[in-house]
């Protein structure tokens, strides 16, 4: 018999107010009125995801990171060239 995630229902949790660890980032990120759900991929019932507020959690984390950065002053697209900075 092959075992299925079909077994496991959809979960969620409502977070009021806490903290989140991204090993990616290796920092915290503050979070508030947040649901974390997990449920069956739609085109893949086999598979789970793991979404806050509907976003999937990598993309969540990245996007939390960004505003992070954008706080204080670190723009992540538009960082100039060595060669620019010297006048090469």
């Amino acid at each position: 018999m092959k075992p299925s995630s079909s077994y496991l229902k959809a979960f969620t949790l409502s977070i009021t107010s806490g903290k989140l660890y991204s090993s990616e980032h290796k920092q915290y990120f503050e979070v508030k009125d947040a649901k974390v759900k997990i449920d069956h991929e739609s085109d893949n019932p086999d598979k789970l995801r793991l979404t806050i507020n509907g976003i999937n959690i990598i993309d969540w984390f990245r996007q939390k990171y960004k505003e992070v950065q954008q706080r204080i002053g670190f723009n992540t697209l538009k960082m100039p060239s060595k060669n620019k900075e010297l006048g090469l």
